[in-house]
């Protein structure tokens, strides 16, 4: 059982703390924390811009028919899309993602078959690798959000324990949560550290 210890926050921390776990807008804060994973692994030349693109295009879909004006989400991409933009007629953003939808859902992905057009072949390797990072990441920020709550509400949580809870709930090893926290807890040691928010 988990032991109750004192810990003090300092006001900064404390602040950034009850933002974060008292955030209503959870949508737009997804939104730009998954596009900014993206725009990292692009600038790292693990997958081509491209993809990030087709990506974009089903995130305004998605946003846009949840009722986020299209300011917000543009605002809310990395800076490094630029920030020029132009407006289409959203019958052609659907038909766009419906295609790139088809593509990465089909067993054997083609994008002459999803588009309607030739000349391109792709194997299935990039859509697999992204579908791990995105779950290798989502086991460490598991990790430092369990680690990060409990420490709100003055309890000492180890890593060791965090990486038994997250194992247990998500039905997986716990050499799986371990490996993936190792690789990428720096990545979330710097988003937290964006936002003034305690690692440790």
């Amino acid at each position: 059982m988990s032991k109750k210890t004192k810990i003090e926050f300092t006001p900064e921390e404390q602040d950034a703390i009850e933002k974060y776990l008292a955030n209503p807008d959870y949508l737009m804060v997804e939104f730009a924390q998954y596009f900014e994973n993206l725009d990292q692994l692009r600038a790292n030349g693990e997958i081509p811009t491209k993809y990030v693109s087709f990506e974009v295009l089903k995130g305004f879909l998605a946003g846009l028919s949840s009722g986020v004006s299209n300011e917000r989400l543009n605002d809310a991409l990395p800076a490094t899309l630029g920030k020029d933009t132009v407006s289409i007629p959203l019958s052609v953003l659907r038909d766009l993602v419906g295609a790139w939808d088809h593509y990465c859902n089909s067993p054997q992905p083609n994008l002459a078959k999803s588009f309607g057009f030739g000349g391109f072949k792709h194997e299935r390797s990039l859509l697999t690798k992204v579908e791990q990072i995105k779950t290798e990441r989502y086991y460490a920020r598991r990790i430092f959000e369990l680690r990060l709550c409990a420490k709100e509400a003055g309890i000492k949580l180890t890593t060791q324990k965090a990486y038994e809870e997250v194992a247990e709930k998500d039905k997986v090893s716990i050499e799986t949560i371990k490996r993936a926290y190792r690789k990428h807890r720096a990545h979330w040691e710097a988003i937290l550290s964006k936002h003034g928010l305690p690692t440790k």
